[in-house]
């Protein structure tokens, strides 16, 4: 008897062959329906189309990478823009860099102390610039021989308008009563209009002549107690306003000594001008009054004085007093 017949399909190696024909013929309709598109192409070689950086034309001028306050000393680091970390660079012409009076080497600028705030973006000049050597901080903007002096503005009128480096003279006064002293003396009133004219009457007197302005108004917070009186350990301050300026030596005390007896003190300011230089004017206080010499006699319990109107002569007699002429006071008791 025969046996029935077994029917064989394809290979396992044609199958196969039949798969990877197959998805060959799909990436190849794939990729071509995508270049068709324009969705891929060719890899683009950016070096080779992009083109070449023209160099820039003229000198290379170092920037301010950022705003830099005065009497800073000057670094690497404030050449480099603070976002891109990279230095800040223009070209200029080298006629145009002569005519500004720009500094083009580094060398020149680092190390060196600032006299005036810099914006961002821009070139330093030598007049920017405090000669090689000198101390930054404050005392930088302190001229040689001057001292500097921290005042409270709040007390001085005027003041606040003046920037740093500006010139200015201070004037203190006081309330004087110039009757009731000259009364007890018998001498004539100063020949002065307000003087005459009026019923109050001050010294007043030149402070500072010439200061100049270091550091202009600014405020500062003054600690008022300790942590634990504030809220949340917070230590409490109260604002004040100060203004640093620079005196002379010999005005150091007598400025001292007007805050300390709360004189009125007001600020003239002087011309900016450049020819301000050439001119030595100087602001007066009051008109002097009357030089009054006195002399004390003592006679036992009692004590007389007597006042001179000039030197070398005697005191005149109490009949002279209606003249203006000074005259001996009255009789006082010492005891009483």
């Amino acid at each position: 008897m025969r046996s029935p017949e077994v029917r064989r399909g394809p290979s396992m190696i044609a199958a196969m062959t039949m798969i990877v024909v197959a998805v060959v013929v799909v990436a190849g309709l794939t990729l071509g329906s995508l270049w068709a598109l324009g969705i891929i192409g060719p890899k683009e070689n950016p070096q080779a189309e992009a083109p070449a950086k023209k160099k820039p034309e003229g000198m290379p001028i170092p920037l301010t990478g950022r705003a830099i306050p005065a009497y800073t000393q000057i670094t690497r680091e404030h050449f480099l823009d603070p976002k891109t970390g990279e230095e800040v660079i223009t070209y200029r012409s080298e006629e145009a860099v002569k005519k500004a009076k720009i500094l083009t080497k580094l060398s020149d600028i680092l190390g060196r102390v600032l006299i005036h705030d810099l914006p961002a973006n821009y070139a330093f000049r030598d007049e920017d610039l405090f000669p090689k050597g000198t101390r930054p901080g404050v005392v930088a903007g302190v001229p040689p021989g001057k001292r500097a002096f921290v005042l409270p503005a709040d007390k001085v009128q005027g003041i606040h308008a003046l920037k740093s480096g500006d010139h200015f003279d201070l004037l203190g006064s006081t309330p004087i009563n110039l009757e009731k002293a000259m009364a007890k003396l018998k001498a004539p009133l100063p020949d002065s209009v307000l003087a005459q004219n009026s019923g109050k009457h001050a010294n007043v007197r030149v402070l500072v002549q010439n200061g100049v302005v270091v550091v202009p108004v600014m405020v500062r917070e003054v600690p008022t107690g300790s942590a634990a009186h504030g809220k949340g350990g917070v230590l409490p301050s109260k604002p004040v306003q100060e203004v640093t300026i620079a005196v002379e030596p010999e005005e150091v005390a007598p400025l001292h000594e007007a805050l300390a007896i709360q004189a009125t003190l007001i600020c003239v300011g002087r011309s900016g001008q450049k020819d301000e230089a050439k001119t030595k004017s100087v602001t007066p206080g009051s008109p002097p009054g009357p030089k009054i010499h006195t002399m004390e006699v003592i006679m036992g319990n009692k004590r007389q004085i007597y006042s001179f109107p000039t030197p070398g002569t005697g005191p005149r007699d109490a009949t002279t007093v209606e003249s203006g002429i000074l005259s001996p006071s009255a009789e006082t008791d010492p005891k009483k």
